[in-house]
């Protein structure tokens, strides 16, 4: 599975991986908080995607909280705010 800006049509991140290999369907939940794959073989798989999720897992990858110009180049409709320390939202 790959995930795409709709605006850039750029890959976001690496792909994800599946239950199998087989052809797979993928669709978003309702709530927009999780998203789900079944493959033809019927194996499934389930991601959270919320940003709480993608938040923690930045903060684990990166040790550290982004710095203002990783900030504005990755989130420049935003403005600056910590994302790993304990006033993160």
């Amino acid at each position: 599975m790959r995930l795409f800006d709709v605006a850039t049509e750029e890959q976001i991140g690496s792909s994800l991986r599946g239950a199998s290999d087989t052809d797979t369907r993928a669709m978003f939940t309702p709530d927009g908080d999780r998203l789900v794959a079944v493959s033809e073989d019927g194996t499934g798989v389930v991601w959270d995607v919320t940003a709480e999720r993608w938040r923690r897992h930045a903060c684990a990858v990166a040790g550290r909280e982004l710095t203002a110009e990783e900030w504005e180049r990755f989130l420049p409709d935003r403005p600056y705010s910590p994302t790993c320390s304990a006033e993160a939202p």
